[in-house]
């Protein structure tokens, strides 16, 4: 089987444009200027569900707080540690906390588990806070990342 032969590149009309008098320079008004190749694509548009206060508004909680004072959030705890471990994910020491790496409706009803994860208080605080500062869900998700990794070696 012979391999697929590629039109050579010239400034004229290569057998793979539509129209006979279509020309590269026409193509690249159409994808964009010369300028522009090589330059990152825009960045896609991410697709965004509710927020945490719309969740939690949804399921009848006012705040954050509230959810985890809740009946609702101590059965999901209680649960997460009988059904992952109550050993910290990270040192393995007693585990008395239950971190959210993530806010979605699933995992604050408590439906899907996969980002419930049990963690000491002392790895929680290190993951949840840089210098006295609260990290961002995705740096504390980024820190626990780097620990679980560490503890894998």
């Amino acid at each position: 089987m012979k391999p697929r032969e590629i039109p050579p590149l010239s400034k004229g009309n290569p057998k793979f444009f539509k129209n006979p008098k279509e020309t590269y320079k026409d193509h690249l008004e159409i994808i964009g200027s010369i300028s522009d190749i090589g330059s990152k694509p825009p960045k896609k548009e991410k697709k965004s569900g509710p927020t945490l206060k719309e969740i939690l508004n949804k399921m009848g909680f006012k705040n954050y707080s509230q959810y985890l004072d809740s009946d609702k959030w101590k059965q999901i705890r209680r649960e997460v540690f009988k059904y992952k471990s109550n050993k910290c994910s990270c040192c393995k020491k007693f585990a008395e906390c239950i971190h959210h790496t993530r806010y979605d409706e699933d995992t604050m009803s408590g439906s899907n588990f996969k980002n419930l994860i049990p963690l000491c208080n002392r790895c929680h605080k290190n993951i949840e806070f840089t210098n006295g500062k609260k990290n961002s869900l995705n740096k504390a998700n980024h820190l626990l990342n780097k620990k679980l990794k560490k503890k894998r070696t």
